[in-house]
């Protein structure tokens, strides 16, 4: 299940679960201790985690582990498609990435004719699309 689907099930099917630890300035409510602890830093404006590499700091640790990929070249999150060689930092920007390939794939239904000079798609062989018009179906 992704991320926002999760999120979305935890808000719809869990309304009425009980958080017991409520922020002071606020007044907002979770479910764990570390979760307040976390949204704390919001309201002071702590970051404690700071990166190796250079002085940015972040409130929280995911964040630098992230960040730290810049620096390192790191890009754990990779297309599985065997034409794409494409990595990613984040899991997030990976599957932004897959949903594309998702909507080239439906645009390609689309467009039935594909010049055989360019590899350009059409929905009619008399697009002007390529010089050549060598298009096929």
């Amino acid at each position: 299940m992704h991320k926002s689907a999760m999120q979305h099930h935890s808000r719809e099917a869990h309304r009425g679960d009980i958080k017991p630890y409520q922020c002071q300035q606020c007044l907002k409510s979770f479910s764990s201790n570390h979760q307040l602890l976390q949204h704390i830093r919001i309201h002071t404006g702590e970051k404690p985690y700071k990166c190796s590499y250079c002085d940015r700091r972040f409130k929280q640790l995911s964040h630098v582990q992230q960040h730290t990929r810049l620096h390192t070249g790191e890009r754990p999150y990779k297309c599985h498609l065997p034409e794409c060689n494409r990595a990613f930092i984040q899991l997030s920007n990976l599957q932004q990435h897959l949903r594309n390939h998702e909507s080239q794939v439906e645009r390609a239904k689309n467009r039935p004719y594909v010049c055989n000079t360019c590899g350009k798609c059409r929905h009619d062989s008399r697009s002007d699309a390529c010089r050549n018009n060598d298009f096929a179906r």
